[in-house]
């Protein structure tokens, strides 16, 4: 239909604001191979995508499998039962239907920060931040343990 075309020319041509994604490749016969693609598609088109964590990225991470297993020749080698059910797997969580069917009262985690919290907790930013801050404590450990060594 002209709306699976469309869905697939968007997924195909997709930009991210800041950073250009590989296209990935267009499966030349209608096998089983070529519909499993399209659903796998439809996932990619409605995976969200974070700039906060650039190369650690889930959305990143399932895009390059797809390049991986579906580009060139290996199409051909694609076992469509197992990719179909890991479609159907990451539609489930893209759409928060676990969230939906198991909702919880509290939106607080293990830790005790919100969502948000822990969204910028787990940010390229912010690991940058602690990383600086590991640096400072030992160089901080390192200069008093060479001026109690001198005393």
């Amino acid at each position: 239909s002209s709306n699976t075309f469309a869905v697939l020319k968007r997924c195909l041509s997709y930009t991210h604001p800041t950073e250009t994604f590989p296209r990935l490749p267009r499966i030349a016969d209608y096998s089983m191979n070529s519909a499993v693609y399209k659903n796998v598609l439809r996932v990619l088109e409605s995976w969200p995508l974070d700039p906060t964590k650039k190369s650690r990225d889930f959305g990143e991470f399932i895009r390059q499998q797809v390049l991986k297993n579906f580009g060139g020749a290996a199409a051909s080698q694609v076992n469509s039962n197992c990719w179909e059910d890991i479609s159907n797997r990451l539609q489930r969580i893209s759409s928060d239907h676990y969230k939906r069917t198991f909702s919880v009262s509290q939106a607080k985690s293990a830790t005790g920060l919100s969502e948000q919290e822990c969204h910028q907790a787990i940010s390229n930013d912010f690991l940058a931040y602690l990383q600086e801050e590991d640096k400072s404590v030992i160089s901080r450990v390192k200069g008093k343990f060479k001026i109690s060594q001198s005393s």
